[in-house]
């Protein structure tokens, strides 16, 4: 069941607010015929949608939520056919395990216009125990992208990032699985505030210019990751122009068509790496490479 605590009951006992929803079948909204174990216990907050769609009823819940509230999101495939989730407050939110609750823009690799996860600016996120996948992100047309490290803080760019998570905010992600997700660059991930990844793992991702797996264009701390297979023209792995730390963290198997398989590090980026394994990355130039 889908369980939203509100902050200021944390301390007097939650409230759980069940309406079933009797729907064994997520079919027509989703496209979904196989069973969806997510629609047999969700509770509905808000006004909710009655389409039987469980991506819907996540939203619901996230637009409907105060500051601060905790939503526990049970195990279930949650696709999301009407754009982007997007988190515009401080909230948490807490799956049942990155294989058990799956939040997808679309049902297969590849299918989706937009993508899965974006939290703006100003905002706090904290995020567990779930998988973001399937977001595709491929506009050409100019667009301003936040740096806040570089001089002015704005860059205008041809492409678009993070087709799997776009994060403005603070956002912490432990036991998360960032994978199948494609765009211009940072296609798993872009970061432009500040994040932790702790125990995550972000692989398959796929780029046409920067960051396979990871564009972070802020202040970034990676810890206990597998960042893999993932392909991109520079920095499969992770294309760095900011600031990063990276502990006990292993980048294998990433594949760049032109340099730094492993990690890109620009020379307006700062990278610390402790006891990590960096190994079994390809590029035309260079595994691992600082400009």
């Amino acid at each position: 069941m889908l369980r939203r605590i509100h902050h200021r009951e944390k301390l007097a006992g939650a409230l759980i607010l069940l309406l079933g929803i009797g729907l064994a079948f997520a079919f027509t909204a989703c496209g979904e015929t196989e069973l969806n174990h997510a629609l047999e216990n969700l509770t509905r907050l808000g006004q909710g949608s009655t389409s039987g769609c469980p991506g819907c009823v996540l939203r619901d819940a996230i637009a409907s939520a105060e500051p601060s509230d905790t939503i526990e999101v049970p195990a279930g495939i949650y696709s999301l056919p009407f754009g982007e989730l997007l988190i515009d407050k401080d909230l948490t939110l807490i799956g049942a395990g990155p294989n058990e609750t799956i939040i997808q823009a679309s049902d297969t690799p590849g299918t989706a216009n937009h993508r899965v996860l974006r939290v703006s600016i100003g905002n706090t996120v904290t995020i567990s125990g779930m998988t973001f996948r399937h977001g595709v992100e491929d506009s050409k047309e100019q667009r301003m992208v936040i740096f806040p490290v570089l001089p002015g803080g704005i860059v205008t760019i041809g492409h678009e990032f993070g087709g799997g998570i776009y994060n403005h905010g603070t956002l912490h992600l432990t036991n998360v699985i960032v994978t199948g997700n494609e765009s211009g660059s940072g296609s798993g991930i872009f970061n432009g505030g500040t994040m932790t990844l702790t125990a995550c793992n972000i692989s398959g991702n796929r780029a046409d210019a920067m960051g396979g797996g990871i564009f972070n264009g802020g202040f970034m701390t990676v810890s206990d990751c597998v960042i893999t297979g993932n392909v991109v023209n520079t920095g499969a792995g992770l294309e760095n122009w900011a600031d990063s730390t990276m502990t006990r963290t292993t980048l294998s198997g990433n594949e760049s068509r032109i340099i730094g398989g492993g990690i890109h590090n620009t020379n307006i980026g700062t990278l610390i790496i402790d006891a990590s394994t960096i190994s079994g990355n390809h590029a035309r130039y260079g595994g691992a490479t600082k400009e």
